[in-house]
C-alpha cells in the first residue's frame, strides 16, 4: 500500500545555518521617548546593549563617558538644543571612530545632510522595518 504522501519524507527541516545575534553598546540618540522605548527593545532583542540620549548635548556627554565600549551610534538628525549635523562634528572631533547612522523623518536629504561631509555610514529613513535597521547594523559591525 502506497503512503498518502507518495513516498516523500516529511518533517521539520533545519536550518544549515543560523542568524548570529549582534553583540556591542549602541549609543540610541532621540528626542522622542517614544521612539527611544521601541528602537531600545528592538536593539536588546537583536542582542544589544543600549545607552540612551535625549538629545545632541547629552549625547556628546554620554559619548565621553563610555567612548571605549561604544560600538555604534543611531542619531535622530532633527533635535533641539544640538541637531544631528552639530552631533556628528563635534564626534567626529573628539577623534570618535564609532559608524554613525543617521535616523530622519524629512526624506532622504534632509536638511544638511550629505553622508560624505557628515562622516556617517548610513541612513534611515522613519519609519524604518526591524530588518532594515539590522542590515544597516550587521554592515557597520562586521
Amino acid at each position: 500500500m502506497e503512503s498518502p504522501n507518495n513516498g516523500i519524507q516529511t518533517g521539520h527541516v533545519r536550518a544549515t545555518h543560523e542568524v548570529s545575534e549582534l553583540t556591542g553598546l549602541v549609543l540610541l540618540v532621540d528626542d522622542e521617548p517614544m521612539v527611544r522605548r521601541m528602537l531600545r527593545r528592538i536593539l536588546e532583542r537583536m542582542g544589544l546593549n543600549v545607552i540612551e540620549a535625549r538629545d545632541g548635548v547629552e549625547a556628546l556627554e554620554v559619548y565621553d563617558v563610555h567612548k571605549e565600549q561604544i560600538s555604534v551610534i543611531l542619531l535622530d538628525w532633527d533635535m533641539p538644543r544640538k541637531d544631528g549635523k552639530q552631533t556628528v562634528s563635534e564626534l567626529r572631533g573628539l577623534a570618535c571612530k564609532a559608524p554613525i547612522l543617521v535616523l530622519s523623518g524629512h526624506g532622504a536629504n534632509p536638511d544638511g545632510y550629505t553622508p560624505e561631509t557628515c562622516e556617517v555610514q548610513g541612513f534611515l529613513q522613519k519609519p524604518f522595518r526591524r530588518l532594515g535597521l539590522e542590515s544597516h547594523l550587521r554592515e557597520v559591525l562586521a
